[in-house]
C-alpha cells in the first residue's frame, strides 16, 4: 500500500470519528435543557439528583431536580426546581465552622458572596413569580379596606420572597386574605406575614 494511500485512509478515520462524535454528542444533548450551575466556596461539591457534577453547563431532562452544594464546615445549599427552560443556578453554602467564617469575611470573597447572593434571590424571586401569578398583581392597595398587599425579598429565604400585609385593620386583613384567595392560591402556598400583628394562619409577623 502506498504512503499517500495510508495518509487518506487515516484522515478518512479522523472524519469519520469525528461525525459520530458530533452526532453522538448531538443525541446526548437532544431534548435535555442548558442549565449553569454555580457555587461559592467554589470547591463545594456540587450534585444534581445526588449524582456529583461539579459547578459549569450541564444538560439535563426537563422535569423536577434537585440540585445541592456542599463543604465540611459549611450549612448544606439546595434546592428543588421544576427544569422547563434553560436557567442559571446559584447554591451558596453558609459558613458554619470557625475556618469557614473566617473565609467568608475575606473582603473579596465577603463582596463576591454579597454578588453572588443578590443573583440568587433574583433567581428564586423568578421563580417565585412563575409559581405564584399573584405576585404580576401586586401590589394590591385597597383604601376601603383598608390594606396594602405588597413582595418583599428576604435573600436568606428558599425562594427569596414573601408577601406583607400592611396598613390593616382587623376587618381589612380579613379582606386582604379573601382578595389573595380569590386569586386561585391558597394560604398555604404563600408565606404571608402582618406587619405589627401575628398571622392567624401561619404564627408569623413582619
Amino acid at each position: 500500500m502506498s504512503r499517500s494511500r495510508k495518509i487518506y485512509i487515516i484522515l478518512a478515520l479522523l472524519v469519520v470519528a469525528v461525525i459520530f462524535s458530533t452526532i453522538s454528542s448531538f443525541l446526548r444533548v437532544q431534548g435535555k435543557i442548558r442549565i449553569e450551575l454555580r457555587a461559592l466556596p467554589e470547591d463545594a461539591v456540587v450534585m444534581i439528583d445526588g449524582k456529583i457534577v461539579g459547578t459549569g453547563v450541564h444538560n439535563i431532562p426537563a422535569g423536577q431536580h434537585e440540585f445541592v452544594a456542599k463543604k465540611e464546615g459549611f450549612k448544606t445549599d439546595s434546592l428543588q426546581k421544576n427544569i422547563t427552560e434553560e436557567t442559571t443556578i446559584t447554591l451558596l453554602p453558609s459558613p458554619e465552622s470557625k475556618q469557614a467564617l473566617d473565609w467568608a469575611n475575606m473582603p473579596e470573597i465577603s463582596a463576591k458572596r454579597e454578588s453572588l447572593g443578590g443573583e440568587k434571590a433574583s433567581e428564586r424571586g423568578q421563580d417565585f413569580f412563575a409559581a405564584n401569578p399573584i405576585a404580576a398583581k401586586l401590589p394590591k392597595i385597597s383604601v376601603s379596606g383598608p390594606y396594602s398587599i405588597e413582595m418583599r425579598a428576604e435573600p436568606s429565604r428558599e425562594n427569596g420572597m414573601y408577601i406583607l400585609i400592611t396598613n390593616s385593620s382587623a376587618s381589612g386583613r380579613e379582606e386582604a386574605l379573601s382578595w389573595i384567595v380569590s386569586q386561585g392560591t391558597p394560604l398555604s402556598e404563600l408565606d404571608i406575614r402582618f406587619e405589627d400583628f401575628t398571622n392567624p394562619t401561619t404564627g408569623g409577623s413582619e
